[in-house]
C-alpha cells in the first residue's frame, strides 16, 4: 500500500514537472545562450513595483502604472500589440567573439499575427504556441532546439531556476560559455594587464614597486580563477511595499579551487551580535577558517613591506595569530565627531583562547613598531594593561602616521588623517574576555566603557533585522545607509576645518528612521548564495538625504 501511495505521488510529480517544463520558452532555447533575463507575469509586477513606489513617495506608484506601457519600446513593440501582459517576458543574448550580442525576444501573446504586426519592418518573428519569437534580421531567429540541448535543460539542474521562476525580476549568466566565447579576448586582456604592471616596476619614484606589482597579480590571479571556476550566475530581484529583496546564486565548478576553498569554511549563527551595543548604522559578522585567511593574508603583508625585520616579524605574528582558534568575528561601525577622531568601531572575536589572541596581537604591535610604505611612516606604541575597567585590565595602542611632505597632496592626507582618526593618531582598545577577545577603535576609554557594558548585558539580539536571511551563514552585514550618511553629516558640521554648506539643524529635522539593509552570504555545496533584503524605510531615508541634497543645489530654498 505505502509503495502504491510513492508510485502515485512520484507520478503526479513528474507530472507536474512536464506541465511546468512546457510552459516555458525555454525549452526551445539552445544551451549556447549567454544571458537570459525573465519578467514574471509583467502586470503583477509592474503592480509590485508601483506598490514599494508608493510607499517611499506617495503618488510615486501612479506614474509606475502609468508609464508601464513605455515597456513596449524596450520589446521593440510600441502599443505592446498582441501581448499577454499576464505571463512572463524573456530576453535571451548569445554573445559572439566580435561585435554586439544577438538578441532574441521571447514573449507571450494573445494574438500571435497582431505582435507580428507591431514589430518594426527590420524584424523576423516566429509564433510558436502562445508565444512570439523575434529578433532583428540582421540577428535572425534560431531554430528550436531539443529539450535536452536547451537551456531550460541546464538551468533545471541548478538553483537557477528556482531562482527565476520565485523572482519578479530574474537574470541568469552562462558564464562558463561567455568565458568560452570571449577567451580569446580574456587571454590578451590578461597578458596585457601583466605587461603593463611590469611596466610599473620602471616608475621612478614608486617605492617598493616589486611589491606593489605583487599584489596586483596576486589580486589578478585571484579574479582570473574566480572567473575561471564559475558556471554561472543566477540573480533574483522581488518588490513589495516592504522592500526590495535581493537574490543572488553563484554556481562554481564542482571541484575546483574556488568550491574547494568555500568548503573549507563553517557557518555561524552570529550569536555574538547580542553582545555588542545598541543603535550602530552598521553591524557585520564573519565565520571562517580563519587560518586559511590568514594564510592568505600572509601573501599579501609578506610583499607590502620592504624591511626584511618587519616582514619577518609580521609573518611571525601572523602564524601566532592563525594558530588561535577563532570561530567567527563581529563587529560595528559608526562616525561621530569628538576629539578622538570620527571613526568608532567594535570588534569581538569568538574564542576560547583569547589571551593567546591577544598576545598575538601585541606581537604584531610590535612587528609595526616603525614602519613605512608609500611615503607614510607608522608608529605604533602599544602600552599593555594601561587601564582598568571594572576587572578588566586594557591594552591601549596608538598607531601614529607622518606623510612625507614631499608626497602630492601631503598636507590634505594629514588633514584627512587628523579629522579621521584625532589629533593623537589612531587608539584602539582591547581586552581578552571568557568567550573572545574585544577591541575597541575610537571614542576613548569610554567607547570601552559601553562595549563592555554591552557585552554583560548582550540583549543586542538584531533578530528582527535578520528576518528573511538565513539563520547561519558566512558573512553577515546590516546597513543603515541613510543612518550612517547623517551621522556623517552630523560630525562633519561641527569640525570646523570642514566647510559645509549644511546645518546641523537642517540634518536633525530629517529625523530619519533606524532601520537596515541586511545582507548574507552563504556557501554551499560548490556555490555561493547572497541574500539582500532593502526595506521600504531604507528607500524613504535616501529619498530625504537626496532632498536635502537638491535642496542645497537651490541655494537653500
Amino acid at each position: 500500500m505505502k509503495s502504491s501511495i510513492w508510485l502515485a505521488s512520484a507520478l503526479v510529480l513528474a507530472i507536474g514537472i512536464t506541465v511546468q517544463a512546457a510552459e516555458t520558452p525555454l525549452g526551445q532555447v539552445s544551451k549556447d545562450a549567454d544571458v537570459v533575463i525573465r519578467i514574471r507575469a509583467f502586470d503583477r509586477t509592474v503592480k509590485n513595483v508601483a506598490a514599494l513606489a508608493n510607499e517611499i513617495q506617495p503618488g510615486a506608484g501612479d506614474l509606475v502604472s502609468q508609464n508601464a506601457t513605455m515597456f513596449g519600446l524596450v520589446l521593440s513593440n510600441p502599443a505592446l500589440a498582441g501581448v499577454d501582459q499576464t505571463k512572463d517576458f524573456y530576453l535571451v543574448l548569445f554573445a559572439r567573439p566580435e561585435g554586439e550580442p544577438k538578441a532574441l525576444f521571447v514573449i507571450p501573446t494573445t494574438d500571435g499575427p497582431a505582435l507580428q504586426k507591431g514589430l518594426p519592418e527590420n524584424y523576423d518573428s516566429q509564433v510558436r504556441e502562445d508565444w512570439v519569437f523575434y529578433a532583428t534580421n540582421e540577428h535572425g531567429v534560431p531554430e528550436a532546439v531539443t529539450e535536452a540541448d536547451s537551456m531550460e535543460s541546464v538551468i533545471v539542474r541548478s538553483e537557477a531556476l528556482e531562482m527565476l521562476e520565485d523572482s519578479d525580476i530574474g537574470l541568469y549568466v552562462n558564464v562558463k560559455h561567455l568565458a568560452e566565447v570571449y577567451a580569446d579576448k580574456i587571454q590578451a586582456g590578461r597578458q596585457k594587464f601583466e605587461e603593463q604592471i611590469q611596466q610599473g616596476l620602471k616608475t621612478p619614484g614608486v617605492e617598493n614597486a616589486a611589491g606593489a606589482v605583487q599584489i596586483l597579480k596576486l589580486e589578478a590571479d585571484i579574479a582570473f580563477q574566480l572567473l575561471e571556476d564559475t558556471d554561472s550566475i543566477a540573480i533574483g530581484i522581488n518588490a513589495s511595499k516592504d522592500g526590495l529583496e535581493i537574490a543572488d546564486h553563484l554556481d562554481f565548478e564542482e571541484g575546483s579551487q574556488v568550491a574547494t576553498f568555500l568548503e573549507k569554511h563553517p557557518t555561524s549563527e552570529f550569536k555574538s551580535l547580542s553582545k555588542l551595543g545598541e543603535g550602530f548604522p552598521v553591524y557585520f559578522g564573519l565565520s571562517a577558517d580563519f587560518k586559511s585567511l590568514a594564510e592568505l593574508s600572509e601573501k599579501f603583508l609578506g610583499v607590502m613591506y620592504t624591511d626584511p625585520a618587519v616582514q619577518e616579524a609580521m609573518k611571525e605574528s601572523l602564524k601566532a595569530l592563525y594558530k588561535t582558534p577563532v570561530t567567527s568575528a563581529v563587529g560595528s561601525f559608526d562616525v561621530a565627531s569628538s576629539g578622538t577622531g570620527l571613526l568608532r568601531t567594535t570588534g569581538f572575536y569568538e574564542t576560547k583562547a583569547a589571551s593567546e589572541l591577544l598576545d598575538g596581537a601585541r606581537k604584531m604591535a610590535a612587528a609595526m613598531k616603525s614602519v613605512k610604505a608609500a611615503g607614510v611612516t607608522s608608529e605604533t606604541q602599544l602600552k599593555a594593561e594601561a587601564e582598568t575597567i571594572g576587572d578588566h585590565k586594557i591594552d591601549v595602542m596608538t598607531v601614529k602616521q607622518q606623510v612625507d611632505p614631499k608626497q602630492s597632496g601631503a598636507a590634505i592626507q594629514m588633514m584627512v588623517t587628523g579629522v579621521m582618526f584625532g589629533p593623537n593618531g589612531l587608539e584602539s582598545r582591547s581586552t581578552a574576555l571568557a568567550d573572545g577577545f574585544l577591541q575597541v577603535q575610537g571614542g576613548g576609554k569610554g567607547a570601552m566603557e559601553v562595549a563592555l557594558k554591552a557585552y554583560d548585558a548582550s540583549e543586542n539580539s538584531l533578530s528582527d533585522e535578520r528576518e528573511g536571511l538565513a539563520e547561519e551563514a558566512h558573512a553577515l552585514l546590516l546597513l543603515d545607509l541613510p543612518g550612517l550618511v547623517t551621522n556623517g553629516l552630523l560630525a562633519a558640521t561641527s569640525i570646523p576645518a570642514i566647510p559645509l554648506p549644511i546645518k546641523k539643524e537642517a540634518v536633525e529635522e530629517l529625523q530619519i528612521t533606524r532601520s537596515y539593509t541586511a545582507a548574507s552570504a552563504v556557501a554551499e555545496k560548490h556555490s555561493l548564495r547572497f541574500d539582500v533584503n532593502v526595506p521600504t524605510e531604507q528607500f524613504r531615508g535616501v529619498m530625504k538625504l537626496v532632498g536635502l541634497f537638491q535642496q542645497l543645489q537651490r541655494g537653500g530654498k
